[in-house]
């Protein structure tokens, strides 16, 4: 058995071949990638998760990284890229500290390996005292004060438009151009606010479309994105398989829901299979199931049932005879549809067609029309009436390719994660517990001296919005900053790297009053992780680069303006200069940033502490 031993400077290797891969993409001035496959298949995107779990990397090392960055995407739906910048900048810091501190205390190579060990075991130790302590008790409240915040009420709808809007296209700039960005934010946007006719169920509502996602997007090929739209009611995957008369004019539609044969009372799994031994035996057993697919239709067709949408392909004796009684049918349509209409509507399933009705087994829509997308036929269900508090909509996503429907489609999703993300909140409502409880304490660990200042430090690094900078800005959208518990918010954090040069002004402030000095290094780690957002900004801008146009310039230029109070400035992605991120309107989730923060240093203290790799055949439970 071969034991790979492990250090920091592996993991650094490998986030930085990772972190030049994707690093030029970043942003909304990001570049694009193009991924071929060995069979020839050529995709062009600038998605940074699409391009990292395209890669097939072999070393255990980037498949664990790789996995840590697919979960957080896909619990935020964002910052893919930013999860590798900030890693990869924290394990540099980590390296530079580690090296300067085993060089100067050890001579031998041995002792200086052991050395290097005890000190990566110690920056772990003292980064989940950030984690756990220092961020929480220290650093986001700090934070929290200076966030836009949104009440979800009806009185604040136009409010709660405008920063979901502004999230939306915040979220996807650089994943496609900007006519195509401003075309899909503004069909989400009326998605979102058609789908929704109360904002307080907002959140639920947003999380039911991203859980059946599937049925929400409608993928149609070779057409323009311009053609992308929202339609209200639900669009069936199918064509008619029976059109008994212009379905055009159809309206008071009644339907039933089947998962089951037409011509049986019995489900597929009790099927019985007989021998014909003659002729009169076979129009027998055919006059019975003719029989019985009569019975079943002159009984929907007494209940006014005029469409029926069934799972099953109907035989051609069914057909003929829903002909015969005027009911339409729609044959064939996937599971997932004909559940997420049930789930819509109320409308129970029949599982078995010999079973008596109920006014749950009938749902009801005001219109049912054929629809032509692309050049494939569908019919559409208009007026459903539904038992949510939800209007059914779905968004057509048009593209000249499948894999640019894809990227649209997953383009989009993403966004409503965001904007999911934006409603949660959930350290908004951590932090006016602690308000409303006037502060009280929480449980620290008394034997780490690193977090001793919390409390005075709380204090001194909150900035002041007596100027009226922030006061005015935040409330010119709708924004509130006094603490209301009986509400919900919605918060966000200006885009442009204003979070994290933020944060970053917070935790220096914070080293400042520290008396430990391993937790001093481990802060001075995820000041550098939080700088590796802005820096990949300024790098990818527009603007040439030159003395006069450095980022050590416009770092030190924003932190004249953080310590002047001016907490909304940040870096504009195309020129690379200082900007009010406020005029500019890249806004994104609170939430989303701090789970970032946290997963990065969730992670780099494995990284820390990995010392072994160990080949095994295979794992098994305990």
């Amino acid at each position: 058995m071969d034991i790979v031993p492990l250090n920091i400077q592996t993991s650094l290797s490998i986030c930085q071949t990772l972190e030049n891969i994707i690093k030029q993409g970043y942003g909304p001035n990001g570049l694009q990638t193009l991924l071929c496959t060995a069979t020839g298949q050529v995709i062009v995107s600038s998605d940074g998760y699409t391009i990292l779990r395209s890669l097939h990397l072999a070393h255990p090392i980037a498949q664990l990284i790789i996995k840590c960055v697919s979960s957080h995407h896909a619990y935020t739906g964002d910052n893919s890229k930013a999860f590798l910048l900030m890693l990869t900048g924290a394990l540099r810091a980590s390296d530079r500290i580690i090296d300067k501190t085993a060089c100067a205390n050890t001579s031998s190579k041995i002792d200086k390996n052991q050395h290097c060990r005890s000190v990566m075991i110690q920056l772990s130790r003292a980064l989940n005292v950030i984690r756990q302590e220092v961020l929480r008790s220290a650093i986001l409240p700090c934070v929290i004060e200076n966030v836009l915040r949104t009440p979800i009420r009806a009185d604040y709808v136009e409010s709660i438009k405008e920063i979901c809007a502004k999230i939306i296209k915040t979220s996807m700039g650089g994943k496609a151009n900007t006519q195509t960005v401003l075309h899909f934010s503004t069909i989400l946007q009326d998605f979102i606010f058609e789908l929704c006719t109360d904002v307080t169920h907002l959140l639920t509502n947003i999380t039911r479309c991203i859980d059946k996602f599937s049925n929400v997007f409608l993928e149609i090929t070779n057409m323009h994105y311009t053609s992308s739209r929202v339609m209200s009611g639900m669009v069936l995957e199918r064509d008619f398989a029976v059109c008994v008369k212009d379905v055009s004019h159809m309206k008071g539609v009644k339907f039933v829901i089947l998962d089951c044969q037409l011509c049986t009372g019995v489900d597929d799994n009790d099927r019985a299979i007989f021998e014909i031994t003659s002729e009169a035996c076979l129009n027998q057993a055919f006059h019975w199931k003719y029989s019985q697919a009569e019975r079943i239709l002159q009984y929907y067709r007494s209940l006014e049932i005029n469409l029926i949408i069934s799972t099953c392909v109907l035989s051609d004796m069914d057909k003929f005879l829903c002909t015969q009684f005027g009911i339409s049918v729609v044959q064939a349509v996937p599971l997932e549809s004909v559940q997420q209409l049930s789930s819509m509507t109320g409308t129970e399933i029949i599982f078995s067609s010999g079973e008596l009705l109920t006014m749950e087994n009938i749902g009801y829509a005001e219109k049912c029309t054929p629809v032509i997308l692309g050049s494939v036929r569908y019919v559409h269900l208009i007026g459903l009436k539904v038992n949510v508090n939800w209007k059914p909509k779905q968004i057509i996503v048009c593209g000249a390719t499948a894999g640019m429907c894809e990227q649209y489609t997953r383009m989009l999703k993403n966004s409503l994660k965001c904007i999911r993300m934006w409603i949660t909140a959930s350290w908004i409502k951590v932090h006016d517990g602690k308000m409303a409880t006037e502060q009280q304490t929480t449980d620290l660990v008394t034997s780490n001296q690193g977090v001793q200042a919390h409390e005075n430090f709380s204090e001194s690094c909150r900035f002041s919005t007596s100027n009226g900078t922030v006061g005015t800005n935040l409330e010119s959208v709708g924004s509130i900053h006094a603490t209301n518990n009986t509400n919900h918010q919605a918060a966000a954090v200006y885009g442009g790297g204003n979070f994290e040069l933020l944060t970053h002004k917070y935790f220096a402030s914070y080293i400042k009053t520290c008396k430990n000095p391993m937790i001093i290094s481990g802060c001075q780690l995820v000041q550098e992780a939080l700088l590796a957002i802005p820096k990949a900004i300024h790098q990818n801008s527009s603007a040439a680069k030159s003395s006069k146009n450095s980022f050590i310039r416009a770092f030190t230029e924003i932190q004249a303006k953080l310590e002047a109070g001016n907490v909304t400035c940040g870096l504009h992605s195309k020129s690379g200069s200082v900007c009010d991120m406020h005029e500019l309107g890249a806004v994104e989730p609170l939430e989303s940033k701090i789970q970032l923060l946290y997963h990065v240093v969730e992670i780099l203290q494995q990284l820390l502490r990995l010392e072994h790799i160990v080949p095994v055949r295979g794992l098994t439970s305990a």
